[in-house]
């Protein structure tokens, strides 16, 4: 039994021209779990997304976004608190 998820609540940021780049980085990371990934590769593969997310709102291609500061901030928490409880190679059912 394991449990995958963030230690604190998830920023909402409204799109911007059809971009959702919180969203985006949830849901690829969310993906591997489909590709029979373990819990924590998909961890660490929403960390890595939210690292990456990280920079392209402050230097990247996200930084013109009008919330880029908050999605920093929100990017940046959300990459130090996903976490996996219990067993971390646990891979859901084909």
């Amino acid at each position: 039994m394991a449990w995958l998820g963030f230690t604190i609540k998830v920023a909402v940021i409204k799109p911007h021209k059809n971009s959702d780049p919180i969203g985006a980085a949830i849901v690829n990371g969310l993906a591997l779990l489909g590709r029979q990934a373990t819990l924590q590769q998909t961890r660490d593969q929403l960390a890595s997304n939210f690292d990456q997310l990280v920079t392209e709102y402050d230097t990247g291609k996200y930084m013109m976004h009008p919330e880029a500061e908050i999605g920093y901030f929100a990017a940046m928490s959300l990459r130090d608190h996903v976490v996996v409880h219990g067993t971390v190679n646990f891979q859901p059912l084909p």
